[in-house]
């Protein structure tokens, strides 16, 4: 089901992981009760895997000529319209932003009221959850750009052209590309 809550004949989901060598350096401020873990990341590898649910005839089926053309056509249709989602979440800009900030964290703050010890798997937790967030984060940008895109495109039942979809869809703000037309 979409999120119009209408069952839809296919979907794309999409598995986004993240792989890093870290290392850190712990640091305390007792005027600011502040524990500051300094943490450098190498060797930063982002994967996006998918997964594309689409409908089918049984193989005992045997339809008309002219029903066959019309099925071909409309599996073709979904799967150029779930193929199209897939590109939405593999765009290299994309990912290469999520590596970037990634990157981009140098310091994770926090207070030292009630901390528990601080031994390397804890501090080792701290930088996986901090670098898990801004994932997520991204994420979230992929899911809202796949609703956005079933949005303007009828859920692929409307005729449209890609390059401007995807244009309207990574916008001025966005990490993503300038497509061509």
């Amino acid at each position: 089901f979409g999120r119009d809550g209408k069952r839809h004949p296919c979907h794309t989901q999409f598995h986004l992981t993240w792989k890093y060598d870290s290392t850190y350096q712990l640091s305390f401020q007792p005027t600011n009760n502040l524990v500051i873990i300094g943490v450098e990341f190498r060797n930063i590898a982002i994967a996006i895997a998918h997964k594309i649910t689409m409908p089918r005839l049984d193989e005992n089926v045997s339809l008309p000529v002219t029903e066959a053309e019309r099925w071909q056509q409309y599996f073709g249709k979904l799967k150029q319209h779930e193929l199209d989602h897939a590109r939405l979440s593999s765009e290299s800009t994309t990912l290469n932003a999520l590596q970037k900030e990634i990157q981009l964290i140098h310091q994770i703050r926090f207070g030292f009221d009630n901390l528990p010890k601080l031994d390397a798997p804890l501090i080792g937790k701290l930088i996986a959850l901090t670098v898990d967030t801004v994932g997520q984060s991204y994420a979230t940008l992929i899911q809202q750009r796949y609703h956005l895109f079933d949005e303007m495109t009828s859920n692929g039942e409307a005729e449209y052209m890609r390059a401007e979809i995807f244009e309207k869809i990574f916008g001025e703000n966005n990490p993503g590309p300038r497509w061509r037309r």
